[in-house]
C-alpha cells in the first residue's frame, strides 16, 4: 500500500512540474521532466488542476509548447473532467493557431463536452467576442 501511494506522490509532483513548465514556457525543464518522469505522465490528468499538459498549452494559446507536446506523443483528444479536449479549450479562447496544430495531428472536432449544451468546437469558438472574421 506506501508504494502505490508513493507512487502516486510521485506523479502528482511530476505532473505538477510539468504543468508548470508548460505555463512558463520553460522548454528545458520540460525535456527534462518527460525524459525522467514517470510513464505516460504527459497524459496524466493533474490529479488537483484535473487537466493536462496539452490542455493547459491550449488554453493559454502557446502553440510551440501544443507543437512540442505533440510531438512527444501527447493524446489530442484527451478529456478533461468537463469532457472537454484540448482543442475545445482552444477553440473557446480564439486560439486559431493551437486549434489548427491540434487538427494537424488529428484531434476530434466532433467531439462534445459534459455541460447541458453538450458543447462542440463550433459552438466554443462562437463564444468568443473577438476571433478574426472572414472577410466577404
Amino acid at each position: 500500500m506506501a508504494e502505490c501511494s508513493a507512487a502516486a506522490r510521485v506523479a502528482k509532483l511530476q505532473s505538477t512540474k510539468l504543468i508548470q513548465s508548460v505555463r512558463r514556457s520553460d522548454v528545458s525543464r520540460l525535456e527534462k521532466v518527460l525524459s525522467h518522469g514517470v510513464p505516460e505522465l504527459i497524459n496524466l490528468l493533474h490529479p488537483i488542476y484535473a487537466n493536462s499538459p496539452l490542455i493547459v498549452a491550449a488554453s493559454e494559446g502557446n502553440a510551440a509548447i501544443v507543437d512540442l507536446l505533440l510531438s512527444r506523443g501527447a493524446d489530442p483528444d484527451l478529456k478533461d473532467t468537463e469532457g472537454r479536449t484540448a482543442v475545445m479549450h482552444a477553440a473557446s479562447r480564439g486560439h486559431v493557431d493551437c486549434v489548427t496544430k491540434l487538427t494537424e495531428f488529428g484531434a476530434s472536432v466532433v467531439s462534445e463536452d459534459h455541460d447541458e449544451r453538450g458543447s462542440d468546437i463550433l459552438l466554443l469558438a462562437c463564444y468568443v467576442p473577438n476571433v478574426a472574421k472572414r472577410s466577404t
